[in-house]
């Protein structure tokens, strides 16, 4: 989930512990994703962390645009030069942060998608249920 460091918006990842431990180090892959269903939009970042390039960590959060906080998170993002994750165990004790690169293309393609979500979140008026449309997501996309 995101949440706000200072100005920052940064990544909470809640992980078993032994996990963790093989990710201090490892590359980190990620890419934004919109699902435009019809109970509404879907905004998604999908991150893989390569511990084991055969067999990826796969995290993903999503962030609901008809929220003011969420879309405020989206809005920061799409200015925000890094992405921090900070890795927590099961347990919500604190493990490590890892920030990397969200660069220009990256930024440019998730404002994009923000403009297409609040667009068809119009589109879709008073029948918009994100929690529906979450679902939709998972039913739609395989990883």
């Amino acid at each position: 989930m995101f949440t706000w460091q200072g100005d920052d918006a940064d990544l909470i990842a809640k992980v078993d512990a032994q996990d963790i431990e093989g990710f201090r180090g490892a590359p980190v892959c990620y890419q934004w994703e919109l699902g435009r269903f019809e109970a509404g939009p879907v905004l998604c970042l999908y991150l893989d962390i390569l511990d084991d390039p055969r067999n990826p960590y796969g995290l993903e959060t999503f962030l609901d645009v008809a929220k003011e906080a969420d879309l405020a998170l989206a809005r920061r993002l799409t200015d925000q030069d890094h992405l921090t994750i900070h890795f927590h165990d099961m347990s919500l004790g604190y493990q490590f942060s890892k920030r990397i690169a969200h660069r220009g293309p990256q930024r440019a393609e998730l404002a994009d998608l923000v403009r297409l979500a609040l667009e068809h979140l119009a589109e879709v008026g008073d029948k918009a249920d994100w929690y529906m449309a979450r679902q939709e997501f998972f039913e739609a996309v395989t990883r």
